[in-house]
């Protein structure tokens, strides 16, 4: 629903782009605060008027908690006094006590009035109506407490309650899929929210009108979920349906308006465009100034603070904020999560404008507050406590830091709140490695790291273009961990850390579906102690304080009366208890994490014998080639590029100074001149071969071998790895090049060729929008007898028409050897839905349907060959697709995949498949050997000049009739060759 757009060949370099650069110039302090004035105060002139003639909600009237309470509390003893304390009548009205107790933050006696109210309806009327509502009140005031798994089930009883039986209502039902889509977003779990919202959307779709604010604030939590997962593109789209449908419905001055504004002023924002979001974000100030909606109007000011920190406005963002805090207390009280909120945001601007005192008061404030409403060890104290750790490290109060992560993490733990865990782990890191205790900082940059694969094994389900954007967001807590272990020479646990990134790639990619992908719940690597002290971390994380519930019930009654004076004193008991309980705690993990940072002889005996493990299976690998092949992963951190050369018994790593920016600049320069058969081509090629290959070359050439299994992960992918130039002749004429599939379990294994079996596939026609590919004719009639019975293989090729899906499944049913494929092949990164084949009867047979449709099995195919444009590179994107289609080929059965990284002239097309082909049967060449020598004859026996260049990919026949023809190019030129890249099994 939510596609990466496919971006023309010219703009590719803006893959290359940061995504956080700003979309337009941003304002200075100053016009942004005028643009927030300005739209406000322009906006609510022209709605004066009109918002004047209307009563505000409630009249106007300001929502007094306190009073409430009083209200709700009487309304209960009266009722009781009439109906008696166990009636339908009194649940109801504990019922309404308890939310009134859930919006004051009191959550504790608003959970014991649930439990009365429940005691009663399960006697009365447990399939109810009234019992649908208490489950979901109480699944609410779980979210609210952080205890999410509890409110998921509450909430989806509820649901199953307002869906069958006598309390069935649609409404209802969409009411509680929305609310749990919330609760399901705090557990990361998005693909889950993302179903529920939908579930929730097409209920309110049903009568758009009626439910047009409900449809709105839909679609404002979808617009939410889409950002948190960095589909921009999406969420704008859903936030201006929001605003569209809220301004047509229920008028330009509605409050629900006003929220879907503020949303779009955020997406305005996150897109850079700063002004664009500023006057949205007034507008909706004006309108909830107008309706008198102070809590929501604070909501406003709490925005347009966010924005000013995020221009390192911090003055102003200061003056909004306290704004805010201000409002927030008039409605709510002091002691209320949202001015806790406030609180925390506060201290976060004091902390980037350098007031580090200030913020570590706002912080200490905010936790004060959570932790009276919520109870000791609350999530919400929790994340303030990892802001509050880092304003102590800046203040060179590493140890006090290193605490408060502690006590942030025990308590994140205990509330499963995964998202929030991985990134006070990652906190933790950073302070222990600038403590100097690199060892500790390894250890729990490696538990983050396997706590967002956990996160990723419980989103797979998310749609491909989805989890992609979402593991881009997080790539950065396994870099984290790889610069680590690089910078203690820990070098193959390193390159395991980067091959989980390079493997969820593709598997988030091809979407599961084939039983032959290695598994999503991989894990960082660990030595016996880091085992061994994360599991009595673990264990002392887990032990629960045997008098919680008591403390619970204790805190809860103190807030509903005065306790008497042995209450009283039992609370500071387990109070005192629970502290005695922490420092226990606090001091072993402590200890455990100190001890890490002396390096015994037997810990470091342990960190050698992991890296020989791994190194020996690496290298175990290798060793069924005799010495033939080495292995070359590269990997671009970002600060430097590190290259890691493994061979039979060795191992070398080099890094080079080159930025992770530069670099992708360097890759699309060279991308870019081989595939327009630019004259500066060599030139840039020599750069990337200079940073690339040169800090490794005469290790590869002591090597001995013949091979390069190329592992690389990026935009890497994207670079003719065949055609990087010495300054003296191509990588391609030393050595046969390779890549390698992590994702795919590569069975390496020679097999006897059999020219008999091969099947051939081509369209030469122009169907729908492309062009038609006359070259196509010839590469086929070249590869196979056809009526000339002068073929490399046996056979007729099917050609236009006879090449079906039908045709093309009964062909692999016969498990063909060899299968080659000329036809345009779109590949569009990130989703397999749009990604497709064409099939000469005019249909797209695209790589989802490959993928789930078993006729469509690889089984026994050695080389799966398409020779088609764009198979395997793609613009837009950071290079999985590179190795997309060849995985999913794999995990169907084929042994290895040759694909093109660009558009080929047609004509050359041909001469290097049958030299390629020739070379594999006549030969009896492997496939990179006959790769590579197909590669060096066109070098050097090239010079035939180019009449026309038939660019074939996924290019639509108007655009290419459009095009200027290119200059007649020589074939040694590295356009006509170096896009070749074989991938998997290489014998």
């Amino acid at each position: 629903m939510y596609g990466v757009r496919k971006t023309a060949i010219i703009g590719m370099g803006l893959f290359w782009a940061c995504s956080g650069a700003f979309a337009s110039t941003p304002p200075s302090c100053r016009e942004a605060a005028a643009a927030f004035t300005d739209a406000s105060a322009s906006y609510a002139k022209d709605a004066s008027p009109i918002v004047k003639s209307t009563p505000a909600p409630g009249g106007g009237r300001q929502r007094n908690l306190a009073q409430d309470l009083t209200i709700k509390r009487e309304q209960l003893a009266k009722v009781i006094a009439e109906y008696g304390g166990e009636s339908i009548e009194a649940a109801a009205a504990r019922l309404n006590l308890a939310q009134v107790l859930r919006r004051a933050s009191q959550f504790k006696p608003a959970l014991d009035e649930m439990a009365e109210a429940e005691k009663t309806l399960l006697a009365l009327d447990p399939q109810g109506f009234a019992m649908a509502e208490l489950l979901r009140e109480r699944g609410i005031l779980y979210s609210n407490m952080r205890r999410r798994e509890a409110a998921i089930t509450e909430l989806e009883r509820a649901i199953a309650l307002y869906s069958a039986g006598p309390a069935r209502d649609a409404d209802l039902e969409a009411l509680n899929s929305h609310t749990l889509a919330q609760v399901q977003r705090g557990l990361s779990r998005f693909n889950d929210a993302l179903t529920s919202l939908g579930r929730a959307q097409k209920i309110y779709e049903l009568n758009p009108k009626r439910h047009a604010s409900s449809l709105v604030e839909v679609l404002i939590d979808t617009f939410t979920i889409l950002s948190r997962l960095d589909d921009l593109q999406g969420a704008q789209t859903v936030i201006s349906r929001a605003v569209d449908i809220a301004r047509a419905q229920l008028g330009p001055f509605d409050l629900t308006t006003a929220r879907a504004l503020h949303n779009q002023a955020i997406a305005l924002r996150r897109a850079g465009e700063w002004t664009a979001s500023f006057t949205a974000l007034g507008q909706s100030f004006a309108i909830l100034e107008l309706q008198k909606s102070s809590k929501r109007a604070a909501e406003a000011l709490d925005e347009a603070a966010r924005s000013m920190g995020r221009l390192n406005c911090f003055g102003e963002a200061i003056q909004y904020q306290s704004q805010a805090r201000r409002r927030f207390a008039e409605t709510y009280g002091v002691m209320h999560v949202t001015v806790a909120d406030a609180e925390t945001r506060l201290g976060t601007y004091a902390r980037d404008d350098g007031d580090l005192d200030g913020a570590e008061y706002h912080f200490g404030l905010s936790i004060s507050i959570f932790d009276d409403l919520l109870g000791p060890e609350n999530v919400r104290s929790a994340i303030v406590q990892r802001e509050l750790a880092s304003v102590q490290s800046r203040a060179g109060e590493r140890g006090k830091a290193i605490d408060t992560l502690i006590r942030s993490i025990r308590s994140l733990e205990r509330e499963n709140s995964p998202s929030e865990l991985r990134d006070s782990l990652s906190t933790l890191s950073l302070v222990l490695a600038a403590d100097g205790n690199v060892n500790g900082a390894i250890l729990f940059a490696k538990k983050a790291v396997n706590k967002q694969q956990e996160i990723r094994a419980a989103n797979r389900d998310l749609p491909p273009e989805l989890s992609n954007s979402f593991a881009q967001r997080y790539r950065d807590v396994y870099l984290s961990l790889a610069d680590l272990l690089i910078g203690q020479g820990r070098l193959e646990e390193a390159q395991r850390v980067i091959d989980l990134i390079k493997s969820q790639e593709i598997i988030d990619f091809v979407r599961g579906g084939r039983p032959n992908l290695l598994p999503t719940d991989s894990k960082a690597p660990l030595t016996k102690t880091e085992k061994k002290t994360l599991g009595e971390i673990d264990r002392l994380l887990k032990e629960p304080f045997t008098a919680a519930d008591e403390l619970d019930r204790l805190i809860a009654k103190s807030k509903k009366q005065k306790l008497d004076q042995q209450e009283a004193a039992r609370l500071d008991e387990l109070k005192a208890a629970l502290k005695e309980n922490y420092r226990v705690f606090q001091t072993e993990v402590k200890a455990l994490i100190d001890a890490l940072a002396t390096e015994t002889a037997a810990v470091q005996g342990e960190i050698v014998q992991l890296h020989l493990d791994m190194l020996g299976q690496s290298q175990k690998k290798l060793r069924q080639f005799k010495g033939r092949a080495v292995m070359l992963q590269i990997a671009s951190l970002n600060d430097a590029v590190h290259i890691f050369l493994t061979g039979p018994s060795t191992q070398v790593h080099r890094s080079v100074a080159v930025p992770r920016a530069l670099l992708a600049r360097m890759a699309f320069d060279g991308w870019n001149a081989a595939a327009r058969a630019d004259s500066q081509a060599q030139a840039k090629l020599k750069a990337l071969y200079d940073v690339l290959i040169k800090p490794v070359e005469s290790d590869l050439k002591a090597s001995g071998a013949e091979v390069v299994m190329l592992n690389l992960e990026g935009f890497l992918r994207y670079i003719p790895f065949a055609a990087l130039h010495s300054g003296q002749r191509y990588l391609v004429e030393d050595y046969a090049l390779a890549m390698q599939t992590p994702a795919a379990d590569t069975q390496y294994a020679e097999s006897e060729r059999d020219r008999t079996r091969a099947v051939g596939f081509g369209v030469t026609d122009a169907l729908q929008d492309f062009s038609g590919l006359p070259g196509v004719a010839q590469e086929l009639e070249t590869l196979f007898d056809g009526s000339d019975n002068a073929g490399v293989f046996a056979g007729m090729p099917r050609m236009n028409r006879a090449f079906s899906a039908d045709e093309f499944a009964l062909a692999l049913e016969e498990r063909p050897q060899f299968v080659h494929i000329a036809s345009h092949f779109k590949l569009e990164p990130g989703d397999e839905s749009k990604s497709f084949l064409l099939l000469g009867t005019g249909d797209a047979l695209s790589l989802e349907s490959i993928r789930t449709d078993q006729r469509f099995q690889f089984t026994d195919v050695d080389l799966l060959t398409l020779s088609a444009c764009e198979t395997a590179g793609e613009v837009g994107s950071d290079g999985k697709e590179v190795e997309s289609f060849a995985t999913l080929a794999q995990a169907s059965g084929a042994s290895s995949v040759m694909a093109t990284l660009w558009p080929i002239s047609d004509a050359s097309t041909a001469e290097l498949m049958a030299q390629f082909y020739r070379g594999l049967l006549e030969s009896e060449l492997d496939k990179a050997t006959a790769l590579r020598a197909a590669q060096v004859a066109m070098i050097h026996g090239g010079g035939d000049a180019v009449a026309m260049l038939v660019k074939r990919g996924a290019q639509g026949a108007d655009e290419e009739a459009g095009a200027a023809l290119a200059e007649p190019q020589p074939h040694s030129h590295p356009y006509f060759w170096s896009a070749f890249i074989l991938m998997g099994n290489w014998l």
